[in-house]
């Protein structure tokens, strides 16, 4: 595996290739429904 780059907010993401920025979108989306989804309950 490649060294960590500190710097690189898309280290995680690396493996998807061009589908890293989806990938992000959606878990962000995801995180934000869990949010709201609490918020309601």
């Amino acid at each position: 595996m490649d060294a960590y780059i500190d710097e690189d907010p898309w280290q995680q993401y690396k493996g998807f290739g061009e589908d890293k920025y989806v990938v992000s979108y959606l878990e962000g989306i995801d995180s934000e429904l869990k949010n709201i989804i609490a918020i309601l309950m």
